[in-house]
Parts: structure tokens; C-alpha cells; sequence
């Protein structure tokens, strides 16, 4: 898990504790045990990017840096 957060840290680009409140706030530690039987074959950015649509489906908005330093923001649609 702290690879996990170190990795969004630098994507999201935000810092490690806020990172590991957003985990914890909406139970992603929680959906990675569920999907551990899945998530061990998958790097890790590919487990981000689930954590990513998991979050989104939360309605939790998120910021992903993208090589060029443009925000893509990820949030609610309901």
C-alpha cells in the first residue's frame, strides 16, 4: 500500500499524508484487500488507475498530472 500512495503522491501531485487520508477516507485500503486476488498480477499503475475509477465512482475528485503538466480532474457524474 505505501507504494500505492507514494505512486498517486507523484501522479496526483499532492503529498503523501493527503494521499493516505483520501485512502483512508474512502476505504481503499479496504478495496484492495477485496481485490487483492486480481490486483497481485497487475502493475502498479495499472492498480492506480483503478483506484482512480474507484475513487470517480465515489465521487471523489481527483488530480492526475500528465507528462505535460496539464491537470486532468476526475470527479462525480451522476
Amino acid at each position: 500500500a505505501i507504494r500505492l500512495i507514494r505512486l498517486a503522491s507523484a501522479e496526483w501531485n499532492q503529498p503523501p499524508e493527503a494521499i493516505s487520508k483520501l485512502f483512508a477516507d474512502y476505504s481503499v485500503f479496504q478495496y484492495i484487500e477485496e481485490c487483492f486476488g486480481i490486483f497481485h498480477v497487475e502493475g502498479d499503475k495499472a492498480i492506480l488507475a483503478d483506484i482512480a475509477e474507484y475513487l470517480k465512482n465515489k465521487g471523489q475528485l481527483i488530480m492526475q498530472k500528465l507528462t505535460n503538466d496539464i491537470l486532468l480532474y476526475h470527479g462525480s457524474y451522476c
